[in-house]
């Protein structure tokens, strides 16, 4: 009888061990069968039938679909095909290809280990470097001078506001004019302000743009005035700015009562530009391109004035055309062409001016 029992029970015991050794088999075949880029072990507690715990490793197997990822450095773009993702990456970190041959690596919980951490350090791969901040495309601008640069009797800002808006719609570069110009200045009168205005608009151009009426009436000697305007420049070049030298429009002053003076005012400022010798200084004469059209074309000058300081709309329009021409030329960077006086400028100048010539309108008082 014993020896029966123990022929049973070895029978028993020979088959429990062929019974786990081909499981023990057929678990490590489909291990090495799955078709896995991404492993990660699970650990589970499985009830069998008998209640005995048995602890077993369930294997998941996740295909993960290629990623591409553009990655961008110094105004460069390249393609980055990566071949897997971690579950934990970091978005913008291109992780190190794994070894040929190397299995995957099971988080084991071990004690220190990090999880979600690749080995992208260890194996010197870098972070793509981050992308330098987008410069602001508008160019600030300071307007400084009296009230013609002020737009006094225009109600479209004045021939300076007019001119931006068209350089701005011409070379599709926003420019942003701060007009600091106050009506009845003189060109040394604005030195307590002039600093703070550079600090709070820190601007990319400087326009000097006085109308030298103001200084002419004060008898402003005509050295002080310049030492003025250079100062303004030299400031205007230490912060950073470019600076441009723009002349006033024509007025009936410019014809009669200040018709000596005005210039001298116009011809030392133009001489600071050309005693700087800088590229970041330049001049714009609107004075004289407006006044020898006006001459070339036979045009009186009464249309054009809203009084004997300042011109109206049609005299601010008109300068505008100048300056904007003349900064297209000064500004070949921006675009490289030249305007022309537009045929409808051209014939609404000459209509006011047969006007005048035949008094169907009453002239603006004070001229």
């Amino acid at each position: 009888m014993r020896r029966r029992m123990w022929k049973w029970a070895g029978c028993l015991f020979a088959c429990a061990c062929t019974a786990l050794a081909a499981a023990w088999q057929a678990g490590t075949v489909a291990w090495a069968s799955t078709p896995v880029r991404e492993v990660s072990v699970v650990h589970s507690r499985h009830i069998n039938q008998t209640g005995a715990m048995v602890r077993t490793v369930a294997v998941v197997g996740r295909m993960t679909s290629e990623v591409e990822t553009q990655v961008k450095g110094a105004g460069t773009a390249a393609g980055v095909a990566l071949a897997g993702t971690q579950p934990d990456a970091v978005p913008g970190r291109v992780d190190a290809p794994a070894a040929a041959g190397a299995s995957p690596a099971a988080d084991d919980g071990r004690a220190g280990a990090e999880p979600g951490r690749g080995d992208d350090q260890a194996a010197g791969t870098l972070s793509p470097a981050p992308l330098p901040p987008a410069r602001d495309p508008s160019v600030r601008v300071l307007v400084i001078g009296a009230s013609v640069a002020r737009g006094w009797r225009d109600e479209e800002g004045g021939y300076m506001d007019r001119a931006f808006r068209w350089l701005s719609a011409q070379t599709r570069v926003p420019f942003v004019v701060y007009n600091r110009a106050i009506p009845g200045a003189l060109a040394g009168g604005i030195a307590a302000d002039y600093p703070r205005w550079l600090e709070e608009v820190r601007p990319d151009l400087v326009v000097i743009a006085w109308g030298t009426l103001n200084d002419a009436a004060k008898r402003t000697p005509v050295p002080v005035f310049r030492d003025a305007v250079a100062w303004q420049m030299e400031m205007a070049l230490a912060h950073g700015a470019k600076v441009l030298v723009v002349t006033p429009p024509v007025s009936k002053a410019s014809y009669t009562a200040y018709k000596d003076l005005q210039p001298q005012y116009l011809q030392a400022e133009l001489d600071v530009v050309q005693s700087l010798r800088s590229p970041d200084v330049a001049a714009v004469d609107v004075f004289h391109a407006m006044k020898d059209y006006l001459a070339e074309n036979h045009l009186p000058y009464q249309p054009l004035m809203a009084d004997a300081w300042h011109p109206n709309a049609a005299g601010h329009e008109l300068a505008a055309e100048f300056l904007e021409r003349g900064m297209l030329r000064q500004f070949t960077h921006l675009v490289p062409v030249r305007l022309e006086l537009s045929a409808r400028k051209l014939a609404a100048i000459r209509r006011l001016s047969q006007e005048v010539l035949h008094q169907r309108i009453e002239l603006p008082p004070g001229i």
